[in-house]
């Protein structure tokens, strides 16, 4: 994930939020789930430890979601969907929840995402359309340097506009909750935005992402925030033979090409574990917080899209740092 440049821009209005973790002031509850378990070998009753929760940006991940919190909003994207025009050419829905105790998502009169360089609100040359669809939702944009009139968002930046995506509240909606719709052209990757919830009086909370480490971030929530390379062919989904071609692997990839996820396993060529050997299991799909070692040393870079098969092909890994955290495909446990 890349670091925001326009965090510290918003200097006229008021800014309160906790970045990718509750902090001591906000007291907010980790997702169901994520909780590491106990050490091997533990006592009986041994808790597992909030630290090495992790959370994925990725909708169809196993892991918990990432969020974005204020003190009084919480945000999350919900749904990421692509389509092909063909006018315009592959488009992606980013549909997110805007949440709140009571009436309170009621007060919020605008949301404004900033966006950042290098996607544009104008249409590029090298594309066709616009990065950010404006006829969907009703979402308008302003120009790099632009601030908000009424709130200030974003004055001075210029790397970065702000989209203004109007909360709704479609038939069977919950009560409490809104919801925010915006478009990406067809060279819109994912990337970081920030997302200010703007209330009647002009006053805004910024909304931040929180993960694993409890700890403030500079970082933001997954939205329409990088390009990729609409002339460069790359796969959108794939079936991998995986573990010593014992398994079948749904891979997902982003934009760039980079495999962001693994969405399900299935059995191959007609692998059942052999019920005499209690260490062997059917494919599985694993989530790795802590270290993968090999050779004694803790693995770096393992990004590409074939990942990595272990001792007698029992599990492939793929990440760190894509996808983040580690999934494995296993056969055997240990895994990996």
């Amino acid at each position: 994930m890349r670091i925001n440049r326009y965090l510290s821009l918003a200097g006229t209005i008021l800014i309160v939020g906790a970045m990718f973790a509750p902090t001591e002031a906000l007291s907010i509850s980790l997702p169901s789930g994520c909780v590491a378990p106990p050490p091997t070998g533990s006592p009986p009753g041994t808790l597992g430890s909030t630290a090495a929760c992790v959370c994925s940006d990725a909708v169809n991940s196993v892991s918990p979601p990432c969020t974005c919190k204020s003190p009084t909003y919480t945000v999350q994207l919900v749904s990421k969907a692509t389509t092909f025009d063909s006018t315009a050419g592959l488009l992606t829905a980013y549909q997110y929840n805007v949440t709140a105790a009571g009436t309170k998502v009621n007060s919020i009169s605008d949301t404004q995402m900033v966006i950042p360089r290098p996607l544009s609100p104008g249409a590029p040359a090298n594309s066709t359309g616009s990065d950010i669809i404006t006829t969907a939702g009703g979402v308008t944009v302003q120009n790099y340097c632009e601030g908000d009139r009424n709130s200030g968002i974003n004055k001075g930046n210029c790397d970065g506009f702000i989209a203004h995506i109007p909360p709704t509240a479609p038939a069977g909606t919950p009560s409490g909750t809104k919801v925010l719709n915006i478009v990406g052209g067809n060279r819109v990757a994912d990337g970081l935005v920030t997302i200010n919830l703007v209330t009647g009086n002009g006053s805004s909370e910024l909304c931040q992402a929180v993960n694993d480490a409890n700890q403030p971030s500079q970082t933001g929530i997954v939205g329409p925030g990088d390009i990729g390379d609409p002339s460069q062919p790359k796969f959108v989904s794939q079936t991998s033979l995986v573990a010593n071609n014992k398994c079948n692997a749904d891979l997902v990839f982003d934009k760039h090409g980079n495999l962001i996820d693994i969405l399900s396993v299935s059995p191959a060529n007609g692998y059942v574990p052999d019920p005499n050997d209690p260490t062997q299991t059917p494919c599985t799909i694993k989530t790795v917080t802590d270290p993968i070692m090999v050779n004694g040393v803790p693995l770096k870079n393992n990004t590409g899209p074939h990942g990595i098969t272990f001792g007698t092909g029992t599990s492939t890994c793929y990440g760190p740092s894509i996808p983040s955290p580690a999934k494995c495909v296993c056969t055997r446990t240990p895994c990996p």
